[in-house]
């Protein structure tokens, strides 16, 4: 059911990716260090390069998946909204940590999509 990201975040002490994250957001298979926690809830992963250019991928693949960036005004970091599905509310926020960018991205904790 998970596949091999998802998977390794319950190997490493962390939750497995939330129900439906990967199909109405981001895709995890590929990114490296990939990590969930359902009490906060939050999906932290990160990538080889410049956090603008982890961020810009991720957007499309939001604005792909109909998702509506709501501009923040700060580099690396930005709202994601729509109306119909599990989650509804993103916040991705992304740092340079060396040659990698490491990504958080917090999610609307109700499943049912109402909160």
């Amino acid at each position: 059911m998970w596949d091999g990201a998802a998977e390794a975040t319950s190997e490493d002490g962390g939750d497995p990716a939330p129900e439906g994250f990967e199909d109405e957001a981001l895709a995890l298979e590929g990114r490296e260090d990939v990590r969930a926690d359902a009490s906060a809830p939050v999906v932290g992963f990160t990538t080889q390069g410049e956090v603008a250019v982890a961020f810009e991928e991720a957007a499309e693949e939001l604005e792909g998946k109909g998702w509506t960036q709501v501009e923040s005004g700060m580099p690396a970091c930005g709202t994601f909204v729509k109306r119909d599905g599990t989650y509804r509310w993103l916040f991705v926020s992304g740092v340079q940590v060396g040659k990698d960018a490491s990504m958080v991205v917090h999610y609307d904790g109700q499943l049912d999509g109402k909160g």
